[in-house]
């Protein structure tokens, strides 16, 4: 556990002391928090849940209530000493519709409070003694239950726990992720009959799940959380071009299906980026498509396979509702991740490919190509001859050239104006002049880009 959470545990154990002095009620430490402190994980948010009115955070010094969202149904966000807190009243039985709570009653024990939680890894809450000794109540037997067994499993019946909030199933995938546990045969069974309801959830819920996945320390055990959904059924529902792809063979030159190696390229991704390990996972998204057979090889080829793919990741990330410059990202990886040089290639060529893909995106396409390299299980994992060669030629362009992007061309947008430019013309020539420079590094003299400027500017006239 990292000092900042050690840090932020703390504060929220004062914090429960004064609720607990000025209240005389009780206070816990409940969720992902009390998880975290045995199992490890990181600890992002501290949820506390009392069983008194929120009228006695009034008489708390240093408190500040800073979201009100949720009082109706008994929730609140407040700040103490600069740490963010959600402060819940205990909750009884609860009322949901298309996987959002409605209304709730208020519950007088931990145990009620504790049966409406989703999975048995949360049932546990940490208690402040007056010996300031901290210790975790397990009011149902089940939290050190799951730790032992180290599974993840729904409280009660997983059907009315699923069909509460269907994203719980997703959710169930995402703990198995971090945790490095398995999931329950009774929970597994429960979403298998379930999985259509995640087609009610929306997009946005089921990215942030799916981020929280791909963003997992140890990526190794990526293919085997997708193989659970796929399993599952639920893959069809949230990812349906990877479920198709799961069964989709290719040729003589791979021993996996299409979509095992998109999942096995994305485990191959080390550095802990998500948007790069979802540019793993769509870079063949669209082999499927352009399957054919080709004659003279006598085998299936995939001709152009990754520009439809880059479109096909572009459409499917607009589905989930991603940024567009997280779109951008992913998109350039997966339309250049067939990029291939020969002992005959210019350096050149490589610059200009750099240009394209984005300077500072390029080392994360040569993480994909590894990546994709590795996860064929045709072939001996590492670097091939060529990808070495492509290396040694980006380390020489890095330590070499001095223009690599717009703001190491020596003619910039000033001397843009001067020449009369305005707006998006400016753009566009110091674009172009990059270019130039990028093929000819030579040219990046400001008498030189000068005349190659008015020359720009005569030709647009």
């Amino acid at each position: 556990m990292k000092d900042k959470e050690i840090l932020y545990l703390l504060v929220a154990e004062d914090l429960c002391r004064r609720i607990i002095n000025e209240s005389k009620g009780v206070a816990y430490i409940v969720g992902g928090a009390v998880r975290g402190s045995v199992t490890g994980e990181s600890i992002n948010d501290v949820d506390i849940v009392m069983n008194d009115s929120f009228v006695v955070l009034r008489r708390i010094d240093g408190i500040k209530v800073i979201d009100t969202k949720g009082l109706r149904f008994g929730s609140v966000k407040a700040e103490y000493r600069e740490h963010i807190f959600d402060i819940t009243r205990m909750r009884g039985e609860e009322v949901y519709q298309d996987g959002q709570l409605i209304d709730y009653k208020d519950s007088a024990t931990l145990a009620t409070d504790a049966r409406r939680r989703d999975f048995t890894i949360n049932t546990g809450y940490m208690r402040i003694e007056e010996n300031a000794r901290v210790c975790i109540t397990d009011p149902l037997d089940l939290f050190w239950d799951a730790i032992t067994k180290r599974q993840i499993e729904f409280v009660g019946d997983p059907d009315e726990r699923i069909v509460e909030d269907p994203l719980r199933m997703l959710r169930a995938y995402r703990l198995c992720a971090q945790l490095g546990w398995d999931i329950n045969p009774s929970a597994q069974s429960g979403i298998m009959k379930q999985s259509e309801m995640i087609a009610s959830v929306a997009h946005e819920r089921i990215r942030h799940e799916l981020n929280k996945i791909l963003s997992i320390h140890d990526s190794y055990r990526i293919p085997a959380i997708f193989l659970m959904m796929y399993d599952a059924g639920l893959l069809s529902h949230i990812l349906p071009e990877l479920h198709y792809a799961m069964t989709v063979t290719q040729n003589k030159h791979h021993d996996e299906t299409v979509g095992y190696h998109l999942l096995l390229t994305a485990g191959a991704i080390r550095k802990r980026n998500h948007l790069l390990r979802w540019a793993a996972l769509l870079h063949d998204i669209a082999k499927p498509k352009v399957k054919t057979w080709n004659k003279k090889k006598n085998d299936y080829t995939f001709y152009r396979h990754e520009v439809k793919s880059a479109f096909d990741a572009k459409a499917i990330m607009r589905r989930l509702k991603f940024s567009n410059k997280d779109i951008d990202y992913v998109f350039r990886l997966v339309y250049n991740h067939m990029f291939y040089i020969t002992s005959k290639t210019k350096l050149s060529t490589v610059r200009h490919r750099m240009y394209l893909v984005g300077y500072n995106m390029f080392r994360d396409l040569l993480r994909l190509r590894i990546a994709d390299r590795i996860g064929n299980l045709s072939k001996k994992s590492g670097i091939t001859a060529h990808l070495k060669m492509l290396l040694k030629m980006v380390r020489r362009i890095e330590k070499e050239d001095k223009v690599l992007k717009i703001s190491d061309v020596v003619f910039n947008g000033h001397d843009a104006m001067k020449l009369g430019l305005k707006g998006k013309e400016v753009g566009e020539l110091l674009d172009y002049l990059l270019k130039r420079c990028i093929r000819n590094p030579k040219l990046n003299k400001h008498r030189t880009l000068e005349k190659i400027a008015k020359k720009w500017i005569e030709r647009r006239k």
